[in-house]
Order: C-alpha cells, then structure tokens, then sequence
C-alpha cells in the first residue's frame, strides 16, 4: 500500500512540474509578446512625430510666405484695355447615324427663263 502511494506521490510531483514548467513558458511568451508590441508602438510613435515635425515645419513657411506678402505693398499694373472676350467653345455632341439610311432625293434644277430679245425690224 505505501508503495502504491509513493507512486501517487510521484506522480503528483511530476505533474505539478509540469504544471510550473507550463506556466514559466507562457510568462516568458508573453513578455516576448510585450516587448514586440511596445517595441512597434514606439517605433509607429516615432513615425508619427517625424510627420508631425515636418508638418509644423510647413505651416511655419506658410505663415512666414504670408506676413511676407501682406507685408510688401501689390504693385499696380498699368491700365491695359481689357481684350475681347472670346464666346466659350462648345463642343458639337457626336450624333447616331439612323440605322438604315436611304440615298438622298436629287431635287430638280431651277430652271429659269430665258428672255428673248425681241425680234428686230428690218430696214426694208
């Protein structure tokens, strides 16, 4: 019986090893994980900051173009008479062809009269 039992019992501690050896795996598997997630977060943050800088940089430019220009007075042209403006274009709409198509009448020639001088007397 006893030696029934220290089976049991090594069996128990076999198991609770196991147990522990299962646990430790999966601490250190999620401590990989952790460190991969935080490491890709910092470098998206990172990202996202250059973007930003560069952004500011712009808008910086802008508004030193702008004071620049509200600055310096417009200078006036000389007055020029206007040119003709020209009616906008339009372009002719392609049109279908009827589908069956027949040759044209000819209508006849006009024909006009021809006047006649009138006949000459003779010195007779």
């Amino acid at each position: 019986m006893r030696e029934l039992a220290k089976q049991g019992e090594v069996h128990r501690q076999e198991a609770t090893a196991i147990v522990q050896m299962l646990v430790e795996r999966g601490k250190q598997a999620t401590e990989k994980m952790s460190d991969l997630a935080r490491g890709e977060v910092a470098d998206q943050l990172d990202r996202l900051i250059k973007q930003v800088d560069a952004l500011e940089a712009q808008v910086a430019e802008l508004a030193t173009r702008l004071r620049a220009a509200e600055k310096t007075p417009a200078k006036k042209a000389p007055a020029k008479k206007a040119p003709a403006k020209k009616a906008p274009v339009k372009k002719a709409t392609a049109k279908k062809a009827p589908a069956a198509t027949t040759p044209a009448k000819k209508a006849p020639a006009a024909t006009t009269p021809v006047k006649k001088a009138p006949a000459k007397k003779s010195a007779s």
